[in-house]
């Protein structure tokens, strides 16, 4: 007789998993209660403190600075609620009728001899996709989840009479993934951080490639999910400078310049539309602390423009988004900041389209991880459907948008 696989047990299961008397994953809600459609709930747990890793480089774990005003406690709250929202949206679609099963090979293969070779124009960032992340998924399923649903949103582009199937099990894998990386993310350590970070990223890239459905009824909410959900991986901030380090290091280079004051020849026109948020920020009744806000974010979003002029090719910028992590999240209440952000995205919008043309659709993926991984965030364009209303009259727009901050929101990675 074989030996029994060996295995902890826990009496951390959720009160539907013991009344049953089946094994729990103790995710929230667990996959046994989402597959039921069941309320997942749990008793009162007493948390036994966990002594801190040893830290061999001690150096190497220097903390980095969020955004002013920021607390880490606040962008983990944010975090939670965001990826709450993200995996009940996705275990609504996706049928949760197995675990792994024989096409999950397949999906592995088509990872490592095609999808992370479009995920970015360098060897050096190929290799950590197709190397390095693999190997860190060995020990971390959540993110073997992710690599297989990014295989699988691949082949729903290059196989599209098979578009409904892949991307299923694309949405099957992201779901499954993002339960256990919710929990591990509340309490991450030097250990774990590298494949949080490593997920994060999958999400990013995720997010930006799903297709959109047009008939989206609301499509702000979805736009607001998705960047509260970017805006996440500052989570991890106090662990960059140990990524940065580790194998993952090169998804996080920067290839941009810190030069200020030169024209600004990919945002022609912009200056002018700054120039009037900054006036509008004189003339309106506001309170000193939202002034403040308001100005830093501006001067932030002026600072990206710059690094974008001046990185090394467009293809790879992937600071297109970098003032997200810099900006207040008070920000994302204020509908005076929708003007610059949705005029930025519409930048974006032209720099996607003339990468697009020189590439062709099946290289999006690659445009998708240059823009979005290197540590940073990334623009979608399911906000880019605000950008023709907002050019056509500005002012117009500002005042017929239902709930103005919410449009911010939705324009604004914050």
């Amino acid at each position: 007789m074989p030996p029994r696989r060996s295995h902890k047990k826990s009496r951390n299961g959720c009160d539907q998993c013991k009344k049953r008397r089946v094994k729990c994953d103790e995710a929230d809600p667990c996959l046994n209660c989402t597959r039921r459609s069941l309320s997942c709930s749990y008793q009162p747990r007493v948390v036994t403190p966990q002594p801190e890793p040893k830290k061999k480089h001690a150096e190497q774990l220097v903390a980095c600075t969020p955004a002013p005003g920021t607390s880490i406690a606040e962008i983990s709250a944010r975090t939670d609620a965001a990826l709450r929202v993200f995996q009940r949206n996705l275990t609504d679609t996706a049928y949760f009728v197995r675990e792994w099963n024989g096409q999950d090979p397949e999906l592995m293969h088509h990872y490592c001899i095609s999808t992370c070779t479009t995920l970015s124009d360098e060897e050096e960032v190929r290799h950590v996709w197709r190397t390095e992340i693999p190997k860190i998924a060995y020990s971390y399923e959540f993110l073997m989840h992710g690599i297989l649903s990014l295989s699988a949103l691949h082949l729903s582009y290059v196989k599209p009479e098979k578009h409904s199937h892949y991307l299923t099990s694309s949405t099957f894998h992201m779901a499954l993934g993002l339960q256990t990386f919710r929990t591990i993310l509340r309490k991450p350590t030097a250990e774990n951080c590298f494949a949080l970070f490593a997920f994060s990223s999958v999400i990013m890239v995720w997010i930006c490639a799903v297709p959109t459905d047009s008939k989206d009824a609301q499509p702000l909410s979805s736009v607001i999910e998705m960047f509260n959900l970017c805006r996440g991986i500052t989570t991890l901030l106090e662990f960059f400078p140990l990524i940065n380090k580790s194998c993952l290091g090169p998804l996080m280079a920067r290839d941009w310049s810190e030069k200020r004051g030169t024209p600004l020849r990919l945002f022609n026109g912009l200056d002018g539309q700054i120039s009037r948020l900054r006036y509008r920020l004189t003339v309106e009744v506001l309170e000193e602390e939202e002034r403040s806000v308001l100005e830093h974010a501006i001067t932030e979003l002026e600072k990206t423009c710059q690094r974008i002029e001046h990185a090394r090719t467009l293809s790879a910028s992937g600071i297109l988004l970098y003032n997200n992590t810099r900006v207040p999240p008070e920000a994302m209440d204020r509908h005076a900041y929708c003007a610059d952000c949705i005029n930025y995205a519409s930048r974006v919008d032209d720099m996607i389209r003339r990468t697009n043309n020189v590439r062709g659709n099946k290289q999006f993926f690659k445009y998708a991880s240059d823009v979005s991984c290197r540590g940073h965030l990334l623009i979608s364009k399911r906000c880019l459907r605000y950008r023709r209303a907002f050019l056509d009259d500005p002012d117009k727009f500002m005042f017929d948008i239902e709930v103005p901050s919410q449009a911010c929101i939705a324009i604004k990675a914050c």
